[in-house]
């Protein structure tokens, strides 16, 4: 009956509920030159404390950008993302406090686990790997490639090789 209730809670979906309120404090570059947005976060109005230096005396989280994030976009549309990540991390720390138990239940499902005959027969068994199969992207088109070529150098003839290659 455990391990049905430790699945039930660790398969299902479950609805959490609180209040988060995420307020951009500031904007700024880093040392790579990437835009950071500092935000406060506060669950139930209790400020979520972070790891970061506090500014004007509040903690903040910070979210990181390039230009690349915003391409093309309209200022509605780089607020709508910005906005679109603050209610990600909200919605996360909304689930962490359930999270937190759930792995908590597996932990303590996996310490029963353990214990048993399999995972105690298990070292010493030895498995061998002789082939692998790799498909490659080479136009990143997302469809795996029917053949590629392959150029290799000899270096002490001084001569380049080219094969092409189906893959099986």
């Amino acid at each position: 009956m455990k391990k049905f209730l430790i699945m039930f809670f660790v398969l299902f979906p479950a609805i959490c509920f609180a209040d988060v309120t995420a307020e951009v404090l500031s904007t700024t570059l880093d040392a790579r030159g990437n835009i950071e947005v500092h935000t406060q976060y506060k669950v139930d109005g209790v400020e979520v404390v972070s790891p970061y230096p506090k500014e004007d005396g509040k903690s903040y989280y910070v979210t990181r950008y390039s230009v690349q994030n915003f391409s093309g976009m309209t200022d509605a549309e780089k607020l709508a993302r910005i906005n679109q990540d603050l209610q990600a991390y909200g919605e996360q720390l909304i689930r962490k406090p359930y999270q937190n138990e759930a792995v908590q239940l597996v932990k303590d499902a996996n310490a029963d686990l353990i214990k048993t005959d399999f995972f105690k027969t298990l070292a010493g068994k030895k498995v061998t790997i002789t082939e692998a199969k790799m498909q490659l992207d080479t136009d990143f088109n997302g469809k795996p490639d029917k053949e590629w070529t392959m150029t290799t150098t000899n270096k002490t003839e001084k001569q380049i090789e080219e094969d092409i290659i189906t893959p099986l």
